[in-house]
Order: C-alpha cells, then structure tokens, then sequence
C-alpha cells in the first residue's frame, strides 16, 4: 500500500503589524461608541466579547499536524477519514482540499510541503476525482486573521 506521511502546521502563522492592529482597534472603536451612542448596552458587551475572542483567535500559536495520506483514506494526528468520505480533491500550491459528503463544512483543507505533490495527486487521482475549489467567506475570514 503506497503512503505518503508529512508533518505541517495547522496554519502559516504570519506576525500582525501596525496597520492589523490599527484596524481591528479602529473596527472595535467605531463599533462601541456607535453602540453607546444608541444606548445599546448589551451590543457593548457583545462587541467586547466578540473583539476579544478575535483577538485572542489572531494570537494562537498553530499546531503540528502528523499527516498520513495511502489509498484507504487520510489520518490527521491519528484522526481517520476514509476515502469513500470524499467527493473529489483539489491539490494546490501548498494546499490539499479534499471535498466532503458533509453539509455546512464541504472541504477538509490541509497544508502540504510542495515536494510532496507528486506523490498525493498519484494516490489521490486512483481514488477520487480532481474537483475544483474556492475558499469560503469563512476561509477568508480565517486566512484575513492569521495574516
């Protein structure tokens, strides 16, 4: 059985300078004092609670992901996803979308090191389909973040 094993990060973690931080603050700045204008105390608490929470999601460190590809399917850390899970696949770049049956989260995106493409379309083509793919509002605003 052909396999193929890699280690990535769970994202490219990218430093924030002036201007992210400017933004996000001027966003926050405008927002509560739009909330206070109208009275709205319980957008105050919201626009605290969500500003956090992005703040907080746009400092985490990414994790190191153990990732085995072969014909039966992919493991991630040693989570099992089994081909048959899988609608199609789309090997880009430096990334890995693998097209679910699922509803609301359609595509498993993955990080690859380039000089493993070879070997993961050769696996991927003998199983599934090449499917096209683009990024989400949510994988926009994910990548946005941690950029």
């Amino acid at each position: 059985m052909r396999e193929v094993v890699w280690e990535t990060k769970e994202f490219e973690e990218k430093p924030k300078n002036e201007v992210w931080y400017a933004c996000f603050f001027g966003v926050i700045l405008i927002c509560l004092v739009f909330a206070l204008y109208q009275a709205n105390f319980l957008f105050v608490i919201l626009i605290i609670l969500g500003g956090g929470l992005v703040y907080l999601f746009g400092h985490r460190k990414p994790i190191n992901l153990e990732c085995v590809l072969n014909e039966s399917g992919i493991a991630i850390n040693g989570s099992p996803s089994k081909m048959y899970e899988f609608e199609g696949f789309h090997l880009g770049h430096h990334l890995l979308a693998l097209k679910t049956k699922k509803g609301l989260n359609n595509y498993l995106l993955v990080r690859v090191p380039h000089d493993k493409n070879a070997e993961i379309r050769d696996i991927l083509k003998a199983e599934l389909p090449e499917a096209h793919y683009e990024p989400g509002i949510t994988e926009l605003f994910y990548h946005w973040l941690h950029h």
